[in-house]
């Protein structure tokens, strides 16, 4: 696959590496006792990341990369931040799957939670403008949209922050659709980071449930315990299915819409029918039976110029206006710059 050198490792652990870095905490802790305070051994870093027992046989255990390709975008501010005293990363491939999917588990510490507050601050102030990127470097355009939480994965973090970039990668010819997602956690003056990268890839992107494992493992080192053996539960087919029709809908639909794609297909279409054609001399009153007849909402990338992809068709049964019943098929379907169409038209059969 031609992208893959370019957007594995060196893009996704870049991400997560130095937003790793920028994970701190709102709350002052100056006068707590100095002694209290220490960075994690190597030791104890080496046991709180993430491992193969872990992630399941879905994945494998892979060499962390040497290439310091730069932050797309304005990535690039969020990521200047700071060298942790303690920081490392384990990365992992994932195996017998379409496309690219990559999990990077980092953990890191600063000799004091201060610093980890100026730090966490920074990012957010830097999140509320970095909405979009749209960068060219190393043969790759990368076009995201970018969005950020601060829901808890584990009651036992002091504080996360939640970052989904998701759009398109192109390179040597390819555009395929693929994402970023990233949960930074804090304890203390420690803080675990996950981050998920995917490029046309069926794969789970539950980033919740790994950051819950990456942060309990956090809380039982900190305790002097062994992080309990928690698993990643492996995603059900349909679960698959889903997060890969998200992937390569969610770029050119609002959440909402995407959501109404995947859950009612058929009837959020011939409502977008009727409603596209209430203008027209003769147009669809009603759209009956409406049900499934091609489906690649789990595949389709925007076309070469001039065509269009077909995401998904309905067929149904349709009262006109003019009082005729006639059977038709509706399409909803994008053109070369990710801008979606819906068409109606009677069926031959």
């Amino acid at each position: 696959m031609q992208m893959r050198s370019s957007l594995t490792h060196a893009f996704l652990v870049g991400l997560s590496l130095c937003l790793l870095l920028t994970s701190c905490s709102t709350m002052n802790r100056d006068n707590q006792d100095r002694d209290e305070i220490q960075p994690l051994s190597r030791a104890q870093a080496e046991t709180v990341l993430l491992t193969p027992q872990n992630l399941g046989p879905l994945y494998r255990q892979v060499a962390l990369s040497d290439d310091d390709t730069s932050d797309p975008g304005c990535f690039a501010t969020l990521f200047n931040s700071p060298k942790a005293t303690t920081e490392l990363e384990r990365d992992f491939d994932r195996v017998g799957a379409q496309g690219l999917a990559t999990v990077v588990s980092d953990v890191m510490s600063y000799r004091t939670t201060s610093a980890m507050t100026r730090e966490f601050a920074r990012v957010r102030r830097g999140l509320a403008t970095c909405k979009h990127i749209d960068d060219t470097s190393d043969g790759v355009r990368t076009r995201l949209k970018v969005s950020g939480g601060f829901e808890k994965s584990s009651p036992v973090a002091d504080e996360q922050i939640n970052i989904w970039a998701t759009g398109t990668f192109t390179s040597g010819g390819q555009r395929l659709p693929g994402g970023v997602w990233i949960s930074l956690a804090r304890i203390d003056n420690h803080a675990v980071s996950v981050g998920i990268f995917a490029a046309d890839s069926r794969q789970s992107t539950d980033l919740p449930a790994y950051s819950k494992v990456a942060i309990n493992r956090l809380a039982a080192v900190l305790a002097g315990k062994r992080p309990p053996p928690e698993k990643v539960a492996q995603p059900t087919h349909n679960n698959i299915v889903s997060e890969a029709q998200r992937l390569h809908l969610q770029p050119y639909f609002p959440k909402f819409d995407v959501q109404e794609i995947q859950n009612r297909p058929c009837k959020l279409l011939a409502s977008a029918a009727i409603f596209l054609s209430q203008h027209d001399k003769v147009r669809p009153l009603r759209i009956r039976n409406a049900h499934l007849l091609a489906d690649h909402r789990a595949t389709v990338i925007p076309p070469g110029r001039g065509h269009r992809a077909l995401i998904y068709s309905c067929g149904g049964t349709a009262t006109w206006s003019d009082d005729i019943r006639t059977q038709v098929i509706i399409r909803l379907t994008l053109n070369a710059r990710g801008q979606p169409f819906v068409d109606i038209e009677e069926s031959a059969a």
